[in-house]
């Protein structure tokens, strides 16, 4: 069943939404996004149906005014949220510093993780979740994450991917792979780039959040209503 419309707009001001549901086996569904043609994520994203009664009933997500956000450009923004949710966001920052590890030796590798794994930086105190928490496994385990920003009646869906393994690496010795970002096989360094779009992309899209939030509603109906207009689902 698709809630919304997934196509394309003809003047190009709002992207489409839907909503995609599939009843698979017994209690699993699968629930996926659709935006303008492109299912997010890609794969079946599936569980049992009652793990999404409470992403589609979140109302506290959509009623967050975050202008400076909202107005960001897409990469700004994508850079904004890893800063907040993702580790992988410190090592973009020494990336971007100049500072990643240029030899493989114990040494260098050891002040390389002793800095990635600092948090001193995060701001705990001071926290907003804008994560729209669809589904753990399907979505986040996998490097899809939903963000909810909101301005006024109007909300970005923003769509984070982290592709965390994006080649073939059977070249590399099995010490050297979480650190390919850095070196060849060879143990020769690279130059990485900046949030690499073969590591990070985003797909953001715009929307009246009442048009947003009556798709929403539709999906959880057709899924929790105990109302049934025929026997099959």
């Amino acid at each position: 069943m698709i809630f919304g419309n997934p196509g394309i707009t003809c003047d190009g001001t709002y992207s489409n939404f839907a909503i995609v549901i599939e009843h698979l086996t017994a209690d699993f569904y699968s629930l996926n996004l659709c935006i303008d043609i492109q299912m997010i994520p890609p794969h079946l994203a599936y569980n049992m149906k009652s793990m999404f009664a409470a992403p589609l009933t979140d109302r506290d997500i959509f009623e967050i005014q975050s202008p400076a956000l909202f107005h960001l450009s897409d990469k700004e923004l994508m850079i904004a949220l890893a800063k907040q949710y993702f580790s992988e966001w410190k090592v973009e920052e020494r990336i971007r510093l100049g500072l990643q590890p240029m030899l493989y030796t114990p040494a260098k590798i050891e002040e390389y993780e002793e800095s990635v794994y600092d948090d001193s930086y995060f701001d705990f105190e001071n926290f907003v979740d804008y994560l729209w928490d669809i589904e753990p496994h399907e979505y986040g385990d996998k490097g899809w994450y939903p963000f909810i920003i909101n301005h006024k009646n109007e909300t970005k869906l923003v769509i984070l991917h982290i592709s965390r393994n994006p080649k073939n690496l059977d070249d590399y010795p099995e010490d050297l792979k979480e650190y390919e970002r850095f070196f060849n096989a060879d143990k020769s360094p690279k130059q990485p780039k900046y949030f690499d779009e073969h590591y990070w992309s985003v797909k953001v899209i715009k929307m009246k959040t009442a048009e947003m939030l009556s798709v929403v509603d539709e999906a959880y109906d057709y899924l929790f209503s105990t109302v049934k207009t025929s026997g099959l689902d």
